[in-house]
């Protein structure tokens, strides 16, 4: 991979709620998204590391728990539900064992319990290193 930190999505967001009237607003932020910055094929574990908020109204009241998805490209490879706010580990090594042999990108979206979300993009670079030789032993 190629990034140990990826800069924060400048936030808070101010999502609108729908209709007509002047309902409440929700801010959400997505932010301190750590990536290691390498992983070997025999690893067992590769852990995306971020923290999220997501408030509504006047009282920026927390809007509760919310989701992560993370997409390979356009592909869905994980959900992971019932996510607390604040700082948020998940393991995506499942996301990275189906990487192709080239620039990959990943797609981190939070969708809070109103489902506002914000998304996060990010490049994994996999390479195959491969060592022959000629001697008889």
């Amino acid at each position: 991979m190629s990034s140990d930190k990826i800069n924060p999505i400048a936030g808070p967001y101010e999502l609108g709620s729908g209709g007509g009237g002047g309902g409440s607003v929700t801010e959400m932020t997505l932010e301190e998204v750590k990536i290691p910055k390498s992983i070997s094929s025999t690893a067992t574990t590769c852990p995306v590391t971020f923290k999220w908020t997501s408030t509504k109204g006047t009282n920026k009241n927390p809007t509760g728990n919310g989701t992560a998805f993370f997409f390979l490209g356009n592909d869905l490879m994980k959900t992971s539900p019932n996510i607390s706010q604040g700082t948020v580990t998940i393991d995506i090594i499942d996301v990275i064992k189906n990487s192709s042999l080239s620039s990959n990108e990943i797609t981190l979206k939070v969708v809070d319990a109103y489902n506002n979300f914000l998304q996060l993009k990010f490049t994994i670079t996999t390479i195959a290193i491969e060592l022959k030789s000629n001697f008889v032993t």
